[in-house]
């Protein structure tokens, strides 16, 4: 068996594109990736000049193996798998189809560090796998690479640590000792928003660094455990409240041993779903639409537009948890 190795970095789609780089993908290989992916995810892609190619997923983000052979050619090197909300779904399935085509599986666990499946960690079933801590503990920084690449030279590529602000700092520990101020700046960020443009969530390309080793001790030393038992169970009681108001389920129930970033809902159409975020606002409680979709996906005004228009995703982190209680 090969030992994983776990390096951090400053975000998750850093720690993607040295994966990229550990897998020694070139110009000429193809990655297969989801249509219903962030434009960030693409991000390293594009910068490392590797070609890609979308797969379809179903209403319920779901692969058809069948389909998705008739995308693999003599290029094809890996597939990224999303665990998408957290949720390990179809990772056997994922795990086979990539021995019968002799090509290297990239797991993205960005909705879910922390989170398990029968004992191992996500992120570590595939040849490399990343993931996001800082997602789950709402920090800036904070990104993971799982790799079974040896000797990882890092050095090579001139990276140093990220190094956070001194003002900066004091102002991240001063919001996330008073949730309450938190909360207001984002209710303040949000007022304004248009909830129809679906290009108003892109997010900006980052610079590559090193996670510093503070931050690294703090995502080491946190209590994962409570940390699922905590997020399943706000996922259950935001579940009531949203199959009570008639919001569909994307997913009927959390994983026992995943660590839910959000937990998503479909509703009947754009003007509903908005509805909500504004009602959401107001309430202190953070909700967004998800993915911030590549522009491909966008202008190809496919089945991923609908699905963003409909849903709904609500934090686990420091939201308004009283209210669904």
């Amino acid at each position: 068996m090969n030992t994983i190795n776990k390096i951090y970095f400053s975000h998750g789609r850093v720690a993607f594109k040295y994966g990229l780089l550990d897998l020694d993908l070139d110009k000429n290989s193809e990655v297969l990736i989801p249509s219903y992916i962030c434009d960030s995810v693409i991000q390293p892609l594009r910068q490392l000049k590797i070609r890609y190619k979308f797969y379809e997923l179903d209403s319920y983000f779901r692969i058809n193996f069948t389909q998705l052979g008739k995308l693999i050619s003599k290029n094809t090197k890996a597939i990224l798998k999303v665990n998408y909300f957290g949720q390990p779904d179809q990772i056997e399935l994922f795990i086979e189809f990539c021995k019968k085509n002799s090509i290297f599986l990239i797991e993205d666990n960005s909705h879910g560090y922390g989170g398990t499946y029968k004992g191992k960690n996500l992120g570590t079933y595939g040849d490399s796998g990343f993931s996001s801590p800082r997602k789950i503990l709402d920090k800036l920084y904070g990104g993971v690479l799982y790799t079974t690449k040896k000797n990882n030279n890092y050095e090579k590529y001139k990276l140093s640590q990220h190094q956070n602000k001194y003002f900066k700092e004091l102002i991240i520990n001063f919001l996330e000792k008073n949730k309450k101020y938190k909360n207001l700046i984002y209710k303040i960020l949000n007022r304004n928003i248009d909830y129809n443009d679906i290009y108003n969530y892109k997010e900006k390309e980052v610079i590559d660094y090193l996670l510093n080793k503070s931050l690294e001790r703090k995502y080491d030393l946190h209590d994962w455990s409570n940390e699922k038992i905590r997020r399943i169970s706000l996922w259950k009681k935001i579940k009531i409240f949203a199959n009570k108001h008639h919001l569909d389920n994307v997913i009927d129930e959390p994983h026992s041993e995943s660590c839910p970033w959000m937990a998503p809902f479909i509703c009947k159409n754009l003007n509903e779903r908005n509805e909500f975020l504004i009602w959401a606002n107001n309430k202190n409680i953070n909700a967004f639409p998800w993915p911030s979709l590549p522009l491909e996906i966008i202008n190809k005004q496919g089945p991923e537009i609908d699905r963003w228009n409909r849903l709904i995703c609500f934090s686990l982190n420091n939201i308004n948890h009283n209210f669904f209680i």
